[in-house]
Parts: structure tokens; C-alpha cells; sequence
């Protein structure tokens, strides 16, 4: 309107991870979370007239790594699913800043993480593997 660009605002605190039913809280600095795709996604092959052919992999796969400070009560409940072996439950990852969701039907913790104890409050890095992971977009208040 008027010419003028809008500006965006980012805020970490409106990101949300929830883990079957139980919301995470207690991030550290830095990297709160990461999604990193296994799959190989789109390549293209040659041959030897030169003729390109795209080869779609069906690797959906992500790895999701989250970091809490030791002290985030998210580690003692998060420990204590990993230690009763329960079954894949689902994943939510919300930006209210971007209006961006990801969704996976199935999640697991890949395992407990090591603590490395220093004169700063220690980090735990914790894993979740997802077969499929879906992002969806509803735009932000």
C-alpha cells in the first residue's frame, strides 16, 4: 500500500516443536532447530548422446536435531520415552512468524544424547528420524 514495503519480523520465541503430545521447551542459543533431508531429491543423468533424464529418488526422509539447555525439563520426559521404547508418534514444527508447518505422521529419537559438562550451561543435542516429513503454509497473524 502506498508504495511502502512491509516489514517482516522473525521471533524465535513463536517456534514450536511439539513431539507426540508433548510441547518442547527450554532451547539453547544458537541452532534451536534443524531439518536436514536424507533423500538425494532431484538428479539428472547423461548419456552418452547427451540426452538428460531426471531421476526423482523416494527418499523423504529427514533428520530433525533440536538443542535444549540441560537444564529444559523437555530432557527428562524426552529421556524417559526414549527408555520406555515407544512407538513413532507424530511431529509439529510451527513458525507463527512465516506461517510455515511441518508435519510427519511418524517420528522417533535416534537416541539419548551425550552431556559434555563445562562452566556454561550444558547443551543437549537431541535427533528425531522421519520417514516423511509434509510442509504446509497458513499464513501468519
Amino acid at each position: 500500500a502506498n508504495g511502502e514495503h512491509e516489514m517482516a519480523t522473525y521471533d524465535p520465541t513463536r517456534v514450536h516443536l511439539i513431539y507426540g503430545i508433548l510441547p518442547i521447551t527450554g532451547f539453547a542459543e544458537g541452532s534451536m532447530i534443524t531439518l536436514s533431508p536424507q533423500g538425494d531429491g532431484v538428479r539428472a543423468v547423461t548419456g552418452t548422446a547427451g540426452e538428460t533424464a531426471f531421476i526423482e529418488t523416494p527418499n523423504r526422509q529427514h533428520e530433525v536435531t533440536f538443542r535444549l539447555f540441560e537444564t529444559a525439563p523437555s530432557n527428562v520426559a524426552l529421556m524417559l520415552l526414549f527408555q520406555a521404547g515407544t512407538v513413532p508418534v507424530p511431529l509439529a514444527i510451527t513458525s507463527m512468524s512465516t506461517g510455515a508447518t511441518m508435519l510427519a505422521a511418524a517420528a522417533k529419537l535416534e537416541r539419548i544424547p551425550g552431556t559434555t559438562y563445562d562452566k556454561d550451561v550444558p547443551v543437549r543435542e537431541w535427533k528425531l528420524v522421519i520417514p516423511k516429513l509434509e510442509t504446509v503454509f497458513i499464513p501468519a497473524p
